[in-house]
């Protein structure tokens, strides 16, 4: 007599995928808006839920020509489930380093949305500031605006040092008597 666990690796080939996983996250979030079972399977033209339950236990692999339309109704990412019932087929193929190239490749086309230009093309003064205001706890604390440049170029113009190695206390306290005297600042004025 088979123990229940090798009778569920029979029964349920697919239980430990990331398909599974992401069919019944996908299937909660419906059951959270209200969409039951049913709802789903008629969306997805399957004739009874039951298939669709299948999926979701991992009694049956999801059909790799119908998992684009599953993670439309589902509101899943589109690739990732794709690549997630390949995975059920191939589970000998490294499906993790093609799920990480993947998430990669969307955060460098954001990134070149976000900037404008592509990773490759920063120079390595870029690259450097935007290591550092990503890895910043306060990165407003620390980008200067456009309007402030003037002022942060007369200051290093004046102390060469300063980029470097910062300034004291005294000269701090100087530049913000000046500044403070200066009031009502003009736009533009440095």
């Amino acid at each position: 007599m088979q123990t229940k666990k090798k009778q569920d690796a029979v029964d349920f080939p697919y239980r430990h995928t990331e398909a599974v996983r992401l069919l019944a996250e996908g299937l909660e979030r419906a059951k959270a808006r209200g969409v039951s079972l049913r709802a789903v399977a008629k969306e997805m033209r399957y004739a009874e839920p039951v298939s669709i339950s299948h999926m979701a236990t991992g009694r049956s692999a999801v059909p790799i020509d119908r998992a684009h339309e599953i993670a439309s109704v589902l509101k899943l990412d589109a690739d990732l489930f794709m690549v997630a019932a390949l995975e059920q087929r191939l589970p000998e193929f490294d499906w993790a380093a093609i799920r990480l190239l993947m998430t990669a490749e969307r955060e460098l086309a954001v990134f070149r949305v976000v900037t404008g230009r592509a990773l490759s093309d920063m120079t390595d003064e870029q690259l450097a500031i935007i290591s550092n205001v990503a890895n910043a706890d306060d990165p407003e604390r620390r980008w200067i605006k456009p309007l402030e440049v003037p002022l942060v170029e007369a200051v290093r113009k004046a102390d060469p040092s300063s980029s470097s190695l910062g300034l004291d206390s005294n000269t701090l306290s100087a530049i913000a008597a000046v500044v403070a005297e200066a009031q009502p600042r003009q736009p533009g004025l440095f």
